[in-house]
């Protein structure tokens, strides 16, 4: 009741145009008939500004409250410590405006005072623009939806925030009551994709744009993959993707299963191919009785395709492993072949010294080991075509003569 009056007091100087000073307070309320004590006058006059009732100015000057103990406290001061009604908003638009902040924020405004509620309005929505600056630094660093909107909600989050008055900022909040609560919308797919689905999102983008990619030419002829992967682009493509995020990881598993399929059957295949090419050089070398440099030297390419072959997830690496490795057999057999050609052009070893007393036999003469020639049956520019069978025939027997050739010379025939 005693603070009431005062604010009475000092509200009906105002409406006549007065100026309030603190000393003008002071002097009418401890005389009759109120009669009331310095000291409880000043704490009733703190507590209006508290509320945010009153402001206080102090030769021109703002004066804070937290600051105003000293001034207050100064005889001298209080004739210089000028009064001043805060607008306030009637009761009405103080429950429209708490509705709107439970609407918003889904936070019920429990306090009474239009000060409390611009405190919390002033709460939440900086809560609300620091997550958008967050959201704002995550989005520029690639494709990521949103960016937009997280605009435009830092625009109007900060045209409210601007407003250091409880009455003003909460003016700003009605006037802005529909942007807001349609942006509300937007700020909580916005919450939800960046602080919970955010990772789904780059593993979304590492699917599309790594995974998947290097053996697309070999997913998108499978119908269940190329569908599943058009829907995943049709997700990373999209502004607003927030209702379709569930489908992610499921279509990504779908596409995971069969790229996986698919490599395993060409992995299995291609090791296979050149696990036949391994065995044929090292049967190569054990009749050429190479060295182990040799054998290093001719095996080591073609065990080194056979490792890349185990550990890519690239498709088209492992048939370009597989194919090159028929160039890595034919290399090595050029290896082995200047082995035996050297050999040859060796003079014999000289016979050891037989003893009437020495019971074994002479040991058998080694067959020498054969060249391997590599003869291409189409030729060396890779395409023959034939019409006639004259033709054909003139193609086989020439083909006949060239391989009579080879294995006439003592030769192995690699056919190609």
């Amino acid at each position: 009741e005693a603070m009431r009056e005062i604010e009475m007091f000092i509200s009906l100087k105002i409406s006549r145009n007065e100026a309030v000073y603190l000393k003008d307070v002071l002097t009418y309320f401890t005389r009759r008939p109120f009669g009331w004590q310095e000291n409880e006058i000043l704490l009733l006059v703190a507590r209006l500004g508290l509320v945010g009732k009153l402001s206080f100015t102090l030769q021109a000057a703002e004066l804070p409250l937290k600051k105003a103990y000293q001034p207050f406290t100064s005889v001298r001061s209080r004739a210089e410590i000028r009064l001043q009604k805060i607008r306030q908003h009637d009761e009405h638009q103080i429950q429209k405006a708490a509705a709107l902040v439970k609407n918003l924020f889904q936070k019920p405004f429990t306090g009474s005072g239009e000060k409390e509620l611009a405190e919390l309005i002033r709460r939440e929505l900086s809560q609300w623009h620091d997550s958008l600056k967050t959201f704002r630094s995550k989005a520029q660093t690639g494709k990521y939806p949103g960016k937009a909107d997280i605009d435009n909600g830092i625009v109007l989050v900060a045209g409210l925030l601007e407003h250091s008055g409880s009455y003003a900022l909460i003016e700003r909040m009605l006037q802005d009551g529909s942007a807001l609560e349609d942006f509300a919308e937007d700020f909580e797919d916005l919450d939800n994709f960046y602080n919970s689905q955010f990772q789904t999102w780059l593993t979304l983008a590492s699917a599309l744009n790594d995974q998947f990619k290097v053996n697309w030419q070999a997913l998108e002829k499978d119908d269940s993959a190329r569908d599943a992967v058009a829907e995943l682009e049709g997700i990373f493509s999209s502004t607003t993707p927030y209702g379709q995020l569930r489908r992610i990881n499921p279509l990504i598993e779908q596409v995971q299963t069969i790229n996986q399929q698919l490599l395993a059957e060409k992995r299995s295949h291609a090791l296979d191919r050149v696990g036949l090419r391994i065995n044929n050089i090292t049967a190569a070398l054990q009749a050429a009785d190479a060295p182990s440099e040799l054998q290093n030297l001719a095996l080591r390419p073609l065990q080194q395709c056979r490792q890349t072959i185990e550990k890519t997830h690239s498709i088209p690496l492992i048939l370009s492993q597989q194919g090159g490795a028929d160039t890595l057999e034919e290399d090595a057999y050029e290896l082995i072949n200047r082995h035996i050609e050297a050999r040859k052009k060796l003079p014999p070893p000289a016979p050891k010294p037989t003893s009437s007393t020495d019971p074994k036999p002479p040991p058998k003469p080694v067959a020498p080991a054969k060249l391997t020639i590599t003869v291409r049956a189409a030729g060396n520019s890779g395409e023959v075509v034939l019409e006639t069978e004259a033709q054909v025939e003139g193609y086989i027997r020439q083909l006949q003569d060239k391989l009579l050739t080879e294995v006439q010379a003592g030769n192995r025939v690699r056919v190609k």
